[in-house]
C-alpha cells in the first residue's frame, strides 16, 4: 500500500469506511470545517495538505509557505484535479488554521506519518503495519 500526499479516487461500490487511508488529503478530510459555506472556495483538507506539503518542503512561516504553493499553484491544481490554478491566499491559510482544532490535527498527522514511515520500514509484513482494530 503506498502512502502519498494526494488524492486517490475512491472505489465504486465500497462504502467508505472499508478503503483503507492512504492519502493524507483522505486523512484531513476527518477534520471538521467549523467555517461557513458562503465564500468557501477550497476545501478544509486541500487547505491543510497544501500547508503541511510546504512544510515538509522546508518552508518555515506562513508566507514562505504561501509563496511555495503559489509558485507550483498550476501543477498543484491539476494533481488536486482543482478547476483554476489559483490559490488560497496567506489571510485564508491563517483564518482556516486559526479555526482549526490543533489536538486533532496534531493526532491526525503523527498517525498518518507514522503509519507512513512504518511502511517505508517494514514493507508488506501486515503484522507490523496493523494498527487496533484496523487490518490491511
Amino acid at each position: 500500500m503506498d502512502y502519498i500526499t494526494l488524492t486517490l479516487s475512491r472505489r465504486e461500490g465500497t462504502e467508505p469506511e472499508s478503503i483503507p487511508v492512504t492519502s493524507l488529503y483522505e486523512v484531513l478530510q476527518a477534520l471538521p470545517d467549523r467555517r461557513r459555506s458562503q465564500g468557501k472556495r477550497y476545501s478544509l483538507a486541500l487547505i491543510l495538505c497544501l500547508v503541511v506539503l510546504a512544510k515538509l518542503a522546508g518552508e518555515k512561516t506562513m508566507s514562505g509557505a504561501t509563496e511555495w504553493i503559489r509558485h507550483r499553484g498550476a501543477p498543484l491544481a491539476q494533481r488536486f484535479e482543482l478547476r483554476r490554478a489559483a490559490m488560497p491566499s496567506q489571510a485564508t491559510y491563517s483564518n482556516v488554521l486559526a479555526l482549526v482544532d490543533g489536538t486533532r490535527l496534531d493526532e491526525l498527522l503523527r498517525a498518518f506519518f507514522v503509519r507512513w514511515e512504518a511502511q517505508s520500514r517494514c514493507a508488506d509484513e501486515p503484522s507490523r503495519l496493523q494498527t487496533s482494530g484496523q487490518s490491511k
